[in-house]
C-alpha cells in the first residue's frame, strides 16, 4: 500500500512539473509574440508622397481613324504607404493628361488610376538592406480618348500580381515595382457607334457595360523605378521613371505604351 501511495505521489509531481513547464512555455511564447508585434509596429513607416511628371505616349485605337501617334503628357500623383520589414501596403491615385496633333483632328487622352496594394516580405537579408515584397494589387483605371468630335475609352478594373524589390542604405531608398493585371472587368465602345458628350457621359458609358478580361484579351504591365533621399527627419525628395503597356482586344483593339519621369516630395508620419 505504501508503494502505491508513493507511485501516485510521484505521478502527481510529474504532472505538476509538466503543467508548470507548459504554462511557462505558453507564457513565454505569448510574451515573445507580443514583443515582436510591438517591435514591428514601432518599425512601421507611414508616408505621403506627392509627385508631378511628364512623359510620352503612343496610342493606337482602331475606333478612331488616324489615332496612331505620339502624345506628350503631364501627370499628378498622390500615394500613401504603410510598410515595415514584413509587410507593405499602399494606395495610389493619379491623373495623366495627354495631347497631340494629327492632321485636322487633335488627339487627347485623360487617364485616371486608383491602385491598392498589399504585399508581404518573401526574401530579405539579415541587415534588412534588401527586401522583396510579393502580393496583389487592385487597379481601377478608366481612360478616355477624344479625336475631333469622336470619343472612345479603354477601361480596366483588374486584380494584379504585384512585386516590389527594395534596397536601402543610410538615408537612401531605391525600389523597383511591377504589377501585371491577370483578370478583371474591362470596357470598350461598341462597334459602329459614335459617342459624344461630356466626361460624365463617358464615365457612365464605360462602366455601364463591362466584359470579363484576362490574359487572352488583355495584356498589360506597369513598371516603376523610384528613388528617395531624406533631406530632413521626416521629409524626403522622390524621383523616378515609369513604363506602362496596355493591349485590350474588346470589340476593337486598343494599344498604349507610356513612358514617364516624375519628381516630388514624401512626408513621413
Amino acid at each position: 500500500m505504501t508503494d502505491l501511495f508513493n507511485r501516485i505521489k510521484r505521478i502527481n509531481m510529474r504532472i505538476t512539473v509538466m503543467n508548470i513547464a507548459r504554462v511557462f512555455f505558453i507564457t513565454g511564447f505569448v510574451s515573445i509574440s507580443i514583443m515582436k508585434a510591438q517591435a514591428q509596429a514601432s518599425e512601421t513607416g507611414n508616408s505621403h508622397t506627392l509627385t508631378i511628371g511628364t512623359g510620352m505616349q503612343l496610342i493606337k485605337d482602331e475606333l478612331l481613324p488616324g489615332s496612331s501617334e505620339r502624345l506628350t503628357s503631364t501627370a499628378l500623383a498622390w500615394s500613401f504607404s504603410n510598410s515595415n520589414a514584413y509587410r507593405k501596403k499602399s494606395i495610389l491615385l493619379s491623373f495623366e493628361k495627354s495631347g497631340g496633333y494629327s492632321g485636322k483632328d487633335q488627339l487627347r487622352s485623360n487617364e485616371w488610376l486608383l491602385q491598392y496594394t498589399n504585399a508581404f516580405s518573401v526574401i530579405s537579408n539579415k541587415s534588412s538592406k534588401w527586401n522583396n515584397y510579393t502580393g496583389y494589387s487592385i487597379i481601377v483605371s478608366p481612360q478616355y480618348i477624344k479625336s475631333g468630335d469622336q470619343n472612345s475609352w479603354a477601361t480596366i478594373n483588374s486584380l494584379s500580381l504585384y512585386n516590389s524589390l527594395q534596397y536601402s542604405w543610410r538615408e537612401n531608398v531605391i525600389s523597383f515595382d511591377m504589377s501585371v493585371p491577370l483578370a478583371g472587368l474591362g470596357s470598350r465602345p461598341e462597334a459602329n457607334t459614335t459617342y459624344k458628350g461630356s466626361v460624365t457621359d463617358m464615365l457612365y458609358n464605360s462602366f455601364s457595360k463591362l466584359d470579363f478580361i484576362s490574359l487572352h484579351n488583355m495584356k498589360a504591365i506597369n513598371l516603376s523605378l523610384q528613388y528617395k533621399k531624406a533631406i530632413t527627419g521626416r521629409l524626403d525628395v522622390a524621383a523616378g521613371f515609369s513604363y506602362s503597356y496596355k493591349d485590350i482586344s474588346l470589340s476593337h483593339r486598343f494599344l498604349q505604351q507610356a513612358y514617364g519621369l516624375h519628381v516630388g516630395l514624401s512626408y513621413s508620419l
